[in-house]
C-alpha cells in the first residue's frame, strides 16, 4: 500500500523522537561521575534499615568517619587505628558502594581466610539477602 506524503513526514519525526529519546538515555549513562566527596556521596545515597541499625533512615556519618572515607578516594592505603565497634565497617562498606556507583567495574573485597568469605550475613550486616 503506498504511503502517503504526510504519513512518510510524521514516520520520520516520530522515529527521530524516538532515536532522541534513547540516545539521551545512552548519554546520561556516559555523564562522568559526580564531583562530590565519598562522605557526601554516602549520606546521600545510603539509607540504613531498622534491621541494621539504631538509627534508621539516610545515613548519617560521625565526623571522624568522615575524614577516612575521603582518604580513600586518593589515596590506595589508609590505616585506622580505631576502637572496637566505632564504624570501620561502614566506613569500608560506604567507600565501596561509592566506587561501585561512580566507577562501576571489577572489585575485589578480600577476607582474612575462606572460611569468614563463605559466612553468611549478620542481622547487623549491611549486606541483607
Amino acid at each position: 500500500m503506498p504511503v502517503a506524503e504526510g504519513d512518510t513526514i510524521l514516520l520520520d519525526f516520530w522515529l527521530a523522537e524516538k532515536a532522541a529519546r534513547i540516545f539521551q538515555a545512552a548519554a546520561s549513562g556516559l555523564a562522568p561521575p559526580a564531583d562530590c566527596s565519598v562522605s557526601e556521596w554516602a549520606e546521600a545515597s545510603i539509607v540504613l534499615s531498622h534491621r541494621v541499625s539504631p538509627r534508621p533512615g539516610k545515613l548519617r556519618l560521625e565526623p571522624y568517619q568522615r575524614l577516612p572515607l575521603d582518604w580513600l578516594k586518593d589515596n590506595e592505603r589508609v590505616v585506622l587505628i580505631w576502637a572496637a565497634q566505632v564504624g570501620k565497617t561502614i566506613v569500608m562498606q560506604c567507600f565501596i558502594g561509592w566506587a561501585i556507583d561512580q566507577y562501576p567495574g571489577p572489585a575485589m573485597v578480600v577476607c582474612p581466610d575462606q572460611p569468614f568469605a563463605k559466612r553468611p550475613p549478620s542481622k547487623n550486616s549491611f549486606c541483607q539477602r
